[in-house]
């Protein structure tokens, strides 16, 4: 199966590909989302997730706006990303596009529980930007 890591220095997100259903009028992805440390690979989550094509074209979207935007302010913080199922949310912000090795900082939130009783569990670090271009990059492979 096919599997895109979101690789921050602190943890790293799997998303593992279950099936793709190529509905006609809302086209989806199923995955298997886990959360672990880096480097010690403790899992803190997991849990089964659907993406409609449209919420990865968003996160790409969100994620490319948000490095424009830290290349005018170091300290800008983008808005928390969710979708409406509630099942995970992500918020990028502060960072150093100008260093050596540019970075900014990420959170990642995943509901480990049903959508009525949600119960989040996550994890917050630095992400490269070349780590954050590789999983746009298989991101937008997956939906082409």
């Amino acid at each position: 199966m096919k599997e895109i890591v979101l690789k921050a220095r602190q943890y790293h997100v799997t998303f593992k590909l279950l099936d793709i259903f190529n509905e006609k009028d809302y086209p989806y992805i199923k995955f298997l989302i886990s959360i672990k440390t880096f480097p010690n690979n403790i899992e803190l989550a997991k849990n089964d997730i659907i993406f409609l094509f449209t919420d990865i074209i968003s996160i790409i979207n969100y994620f490319e706006n948000h490095i424009e935007k830290l290349k005018l302010d170091p300290f800008y913080e983008s808005y928390v990303f969710v979708t409406n199922d509630l099942y995970y949310n992500i918020q990028a912000s502060c960072g150093d596009l100008s260093c050596e090795k540019p970075y900014f900082d990420l959170r990642f939130m995943l509901n480990i529980n049903d959508w009525e009783n949600r119960v989040y569990v996550g994890c917050q670090g630095e992400i490269d930007l070349d780590e954050i271009k590789k999983f746009l990059n298989e991101s937008r492979k997956l939906i082409e």
